[in-house]
């Protein structure tokens, strides 16, 4: 049975855009973990927090425990997190994403604060800028917050703003009768959208986290078996109802969680008829499937699965081989990957308990797009051919390293030449030559150097990678996983941090690291970083043999 719990709806309508015209009959659908847009009311979702705890029982009060709803970096005693500065960037890099992405019909965006389902994340007014308004100028015209179930509150929802006529289903309420406050898992957000006779449902998700390991795991699988029931439900009452299900589902698209819902084999789709969704990570080439990293690999965090009726004849339909990600290269990848070829993400800086954020930065996900069109064909009932299917047997093995960009001797510059009241500087690659004194006395925060009255940090690639730096040519394709002293992680966390030393040379790619202005040192041989008067602690950190 479907469950609809209150719902703090927030759709904007302007009538003069009621009837959208579809470009060539086709339509475009975007899903983007924006990583934390909250709104600027410092207090609500500790009110709802609250008021939440309040309505327990003592027992019920005590299995929740002391979790905190506000996030300590959005708390404004702990952030700067409320000015105008910072709110106004996250708006606008974000419309800056959507433009780079060919400001599709249809957005599902994941990591929108909640608040109870009262956010006011598409209508602050704590920077010059207003999202709903910046939005419409583009043509979006339907805002709907995700509603989440009152009884388990969350800190963050999902959002779908469109500007095709989309219309609010109930949410796919996620809770576990022997764990009915610990998971903390989110509701799922449900749109719906016709077109003529044709019905699709999107099914906007942001599934439970990694952290906790295998308990979290169960967790999704959970999660992806409620869904599953409910696309059953829908597609009995309505057996044409195309489906869409996308967002963060903090699962590889080879993980268990995934396999419940989809797979890569697109021959199924083609069938008279399947309940097994379709992967559209199977559409890109095996190394380009990634959209986030996390500590020194590339992941597939995020997924878009579809459902096989789309691939009818007549009716909203799958364009084969849409599929794509955003940023991962040209003119996209120049703003949203940082230096080190992770995504860009939005850059704090830490000060003590105070987070700092820069307003740099975009999300720590890269967008995903697909498009659809609609056929137009007296079939009703027969599946399109396809040249190309895509085959799950095509599964990359084993881990994907960050692909750093590596400077050439052609593109690096003097620092000297660097302009930075430009935005060009960024990504630009350097070449530092003299003798500059290593700042920061922190063993937690990494060295720099002051470079005309600018603190230029430094940093190295691969910073999270445990094992030996790839990039070095004393280690080549070798990848020794034993030998931690020859990563960059050990150079990066050992040798450029604490008193002492003077950098003679450095050569890399500027990018940002913790917030910081930062040169992205590839290797610690002697072509990219030389350095001088270590101090004993240094000098014995990291060896090489």
């Amino acid at each position: 049975m479907l469950k609809r719990f209150g719902l703090a709806l927030r759709i904007g309508l302007c009538l003069s855009a009621s009837t959208y015209a579809l470009a060539a009959e086709t339509f475009h659908v975007l899903s983007y973990n924006v990583e934390n847009l909250w709104d600027d009311e410092p207090d609500n979702t500790n009110v709802v927090w609250r008021k939440f705890l309040d309505s327990l029982s003592p027992d019920d009060r005590d299995s929740v425990g002391n979790r905190p709803l506000q996030y300590k970096d959005y708390a404004i005693d702990t952030s700067n997190w409320y000015s105008p500065e910072v709110l106004d960037a996250k708006i606008r890099h974000l419309v800056e994403v959507i433009k780079l992405a060919g400001e599709p019909e249809i957005l599902a965006l994941q990591e929108i604060e909640s608040a109870g389902n009262e956010s006011h994340v598409f209508d602050m007014h704590g920077s010059k800028l207003v999202l709903r308004e910046e939005f419409e100028k583009m043509g979006y015209h339907y805002f709907i917050l995700g509603a989440q179930n009152k009884k388990n509150p969350v800190a963050v929802t999902q959002a779908i703003i469109s500007k095709l006529k989309v219309t609010e289903a109930p949410s796919v309420n996620i809770e576990f009768e022997d764990e009915p406050f610990s998971t903390s898992a989110r509701d799922i957000q449900v749109v719906e959208y016709k077109e003529g006779e044709n019905r699709m449902l999107i099914f906007n998700n942001h599934w439970k986290s990694k952290m906790g390991g295998r308990k979290t795991e169960k967790t999704r699988i959970q999660i992806a078996k409620t869904l599953k029931r409910r696309i059953e439900e829908e597609r009995k009452s309505n057996p044409e109802t195309r489906v869409i299900v996308l967002g963060d589902l903090n699962s590889s698209y080879t993980e268990d969680p995934i396999l419940v819902l989809a797979s890569g084999d697109e021959s199924t789709m083609l069938r008279d008829k399947t309940s097994n969704l379709y992967n559209t990570w199977y559409e890109v080439p095996e190394d380009d499937r990634w959209e986030t990293s996390y500590r020194g690999e590339r992941q597939t965090l995020s997924a878009v699965l579809i459902s096989d009726e789309f691939y009818l004849k007549n009716g909203i339909q799958y364009i084969d081989q849409s599929f794509h990600v955003v940023g991962q290269t040209g003119k996209p990848a120049r703003k949203l990957l940082n230096s080190d070829g992770t995504p860009f993400r939005w850059q704090t800086r830490k000060r003590e308990d105070f987070t700092v954020h820069v307003g740099k930065g975009y999300s720590d996900h890269l967008p995903l797009v697909l498009s659809f069109r609609i056929a137009k064909s007296s079939d009703n009932k027969s599946k399109i051919s396809l040249s190309h299917k895509s085959d799950s047997g095509k599964i990359l093995q084993g881990s994907k390293l960050d692909k750093v960009p590596l400077c050439t001797e052609a593109e690096t510059v003097s620092m000297s030449d660097v302009n930075f009241d430009s935005e060009n500087w960024f990504q630009q690659c350097v070449r530092i030559e003299g003798d500059y004194t290593l700042l920061g006395n922190s063993l937690h925060e990494n060295n720099y150097i002051q470079f005309q009255n600018i603190n230029i940090f430094l940093a190295m690639t691969r910073s999270w990678d445990e094992t030996p730096n790839v990039d070095d040519s004393r280690v080549g394709f070798v990848r020794d996983l034993r030998n931690y002293n020859r990563s960059n992680k050990c150079f990066h966390r050992k040798v450029l941090r604490g008193e002492g030393g003077v950098l003679k040379k450095a050569v890399g790619r500027l990018g940002y690291d913790e917030g910081n202005i930062a040169v992205f040192i590839p290797t610690r041989q002697e072509k990219d970083i030389v350095l001088s008067g270590l101090p004993e602690f240094k000098q014995a950190a990291c060896p090489w043999n």
